[in-house]
């Protein structure tokens, strides 16, 4: 990340956003259209004359030139796209265009669908003839608003004019967000160019000519306080995946083209002031306190391996699941009840953008306090080590606020050392009691920070057997994506918030409390590692066999239709599908096959395993059958199909069914 002295060096006179001084108006671009649609024969007119001759009949009073800004918001084709010139005489009006010509100009739908049209808008822009245009891959206004939202996370809620200039409307491609952030948030100086940008960009005017969302001065930049909570519900509701396909796409000229000019139906509106706002924020009525189905699954994907991601948009409970939980599972005798609200056995991390290592979960040495920083994670994971048997669950919230695999890497390594030592499940030291053994114990410590600094200084730190880390996230554009490191380590559920209705049930209405009886240990405690040993258990070493034949190639058969993908499955799915499949196994009912486990253990792992690792757009999923969606519909349809009373056949191919229609629409697909 550059300083802002680097960054302002690398500015030259035309390193700004870029538009010809033309009419930026999104309105009169319609117009134009609109004026264009009605030439009886275009491909023998001469259209700058009939825009002279014919204009002022419809109320029009530009040029024939409005029609590139209308290309440019995606009203009419344009034959090659973002090069120089057109004669537009074999240009048509888009399907866009047809869609927003069925509403009075001004009207609520029509302003939806021309927010929509403005958050598409690309650079380069097809009025962008400058040898330096192909710099710019980046979407400008989507770009703006995600530095404004972020600014506004750290506190900042207006910038100057200049400064939008030099460090907003000179980045080049959308991996320079938190670059911008980072060097706006330290108030600098504008670029010695910046009255030279302001003479020859347009974009601000396209900001003021078409949206009223910002409120734009030469001393202020920032979001129109009429429009300030609907901004927030932008960027923590469920638009935001529709918002980085378009980012995704950037680069890919025919993929934007196509959804350029089609309707997608974002259906935002930052246009018309908002009357009422979308309820986007977690509520306070609690689910069930009995064991659901839904809830079994959660303990299923535990049970095999103690770290799992509840994925989904802002507001569906996922952090509440894991308290539920915790009180499921928690004795209610004085030891664990920390306070009238949150079971003892719980404990909510909320991550913050700026973790960049492992010292906010995992602490410091201080050299200037001569001290550990001991963290609650630490104070946690001591507290679980003393109650063996009671499950401890940590809730990293928002845990894609930041890279993960940066704060994250050690616990993700350590995890994959379990193994099964006397009965128990054992791993590699977190941290080596090594680090604490020159820690004074005059330093200031409070008396439970002394309690378990001495247990570190003994033990160090491992992951204990009953520790279940659930990560809880929201994917939009104020979060970070997830590797397949990531997402190979864990299970991924998605909670989807399609099920409303549920929250009127008469069992919603009860407050989470503690159980008369709490869930032991053992039905959650993973009790395998690693397959041979599930294989080796009395009860599953009957279906062996069964196993060995069929749990291979149905992989196999899933490898085949992902083998031009890097998504293909390894060796560490096979052996937590052995292990899922072990617990089906163990509480197998008497009219339950072992087919039928193994299918619907197949159906659990490539939705909650697979899946969730696939994304990509037309070319990287495409398939000599179609594309890679419609051929594993195919295969689960004619091979997967189970006893199902967990209804994961049906989730499988409605999520299936869900990124196929992603692909088609956008032509780009992902599980989030």
């Amino acid at each position: 990340m550059r300083t802002v002295e680097q960054k302002l060096s690398s500015l030259t006179k035309s390193s700004v956003w870029y538009f010809a001084k033309q009419d930026t108006s999104f309105d009169n671009a319609f117009k134009a259209v609109e004026i264009f649609d009605r030439i009886p024969d275009r491909q023998n007119t001469n259209i700058e004359e009939y825009y002279n001759t014919h204009g002022a009949e419809y109320g029009f009073h530009s040029n024939h030139r409005a029609l590139s800004v209308a290309q440019m918001y995606g009203l009419l084709s344009k034959t090659n796209p973002f090069e120089r010139g057109s004669r537009y005489n074999t240009e048509t009006p888009t399907p866009v265009f047809h869609v927003l010509k069925q509403y009075t100009l001004g009207s609520t739908k029509y302003n939806a669908i021309k927010t929509e049209q403005l958050l598409k808008l690309r650079m380069s822009a097809i009025t962008d003839s400058r040898n330096e245009a192909g710099l710019y891959k980046i979407n400008p206004i989507l770009f703006t608003f995600e530095v404004l939202w972020k600014l506004h996370l750290k506190g900042i809620d207006s910038i100057t004019l200049p400064q939008f200039y030099t460090y907003i409307m000179t980045c080049q491609t959308h991996d320079e967000v938190d670059e911008a952030v980072e060097l706006l948030s330290q108030n600098p100086a504008p670029s010695p160019f910046v009255d030279t940008y302001m003479q020859n960009s347009r974009v601000v005017t396209i900001l003021q000519a078409n949206l009223n969302l910002l409120s734009i001065t030469r001393d202020s930049v920032t979001v129109t306080p009429a429009f300030v909570d609907y901004f927030k519900y932008f960027f923590n509701g469920p638009y935001t995946a529709i918002v980085r396909t378009l980012n995704l796409i950037s680069d890919s000229i025919d993929a934007y083209v196509r959804v350029l000019t089609n309707y997608i139906g974002i259906d935002l509106n930052f246009i018309d002031i908002p009357q009422t706002l979308p309820i986007d924020k977690p509520t306070n009525y609690i689910t069930k306190s009995s064991i659901t189905s839904e809830m079994k699954n959660y303990i299923d994907a535990l049970k095999t391996k103690p770290f799992l991601l509840l994925a989904g948009i802002s507001g569906t409970g996922k952090s509440q699941k894991v308290k539920e939980l915790a009180y499921l599972t928690c004795p209610e005798d004085g030891v664990l009840d920390v306070d009238a609200t949150t079971p003892g056995n719980y404990c909510l991390i909320e991550v913050k953008p700026n973790w960049h290592d492992s010292t906010e979960l995992l602490g410091y040495y201080s050299n200037l306090t001569e001290k550990y920083n001991i963290t609650p994670f630490l104070h946690f994971v001591y507290k679980a080590s003393q109650r063996p048997d009671v499950p401890f669950f940590v809730c990293l919230d928002e845990m894609n606020l930041a890279p993960v695999e940066q704060y994250f890497a050690e616990y993700l390594s350590v995890l994959e050392t379990r193994s099964v030592k006397d009965g128990r499940i054992e791993t590699a030291e977190l941290l080596s009691k090594k680090l604490f053994e020159g820690c004074a114990e005059d330093r200031g410590y409070t008396p439970d920070e002394l309690i378990v600094l001495s247990y570190l200084k003994e033990n160090g730190l491992r992951l204990p057997e009953n520790l279940f880390v659930i990560g809880t996230v929201n994917m939009d554009d104020t979060t970070h994506q997830f590797s397949r490191k990531v997402i190979d380590r864990a299970f991924t559920i998605e909670m989807n918030g399609d099920e409303l209705e549920e929250m009127f049930a008469e069992d919603n209405a009860k407050t989470l409390s503690y159980t008369n009886n709490p869930l032991p240990i053992s039905d959650l405690k993973p009790k395998f590692v690693k397959a041979a040993e599930a294989l080796n258990d009395p009860v599953v070493n009957g279906y062996k066999d069964r196993i060995i034949e069929l749990v291979p190639a149905k992989l196999k058969a899933i490898n085949a239709i992902l083998k031009d993908t890097p998504f293909r499955v390894s060796y560490r799915v096979q052996n937590e599908f052995v292990l899922y499949l072990s617990t089906l196994i163990l509480k197998r009912k008497d009219d339950e096959t072992i087919d039928d486990l193994i299918n619907e253990a197949a159906l659990v792992i490539l939705l909650e395993k697979n899946l969730p690792r696939v994304q990509g757009d037309e070319k990287l999923l495409s398939t000599a059958e179609g594309n890679v969606f419609t051929e594993l519909i195919k295969y689960v349809e004619e091979n997967l199909k189970c006893k199902d009373d967990s209804g994961v056949y049906t989730e499988v191919l409605t999520k299936l069914d869900e990124m196929n229609k992603r692909l088609s629409n956008t032509y780009f697909a992902n599980f989030f």
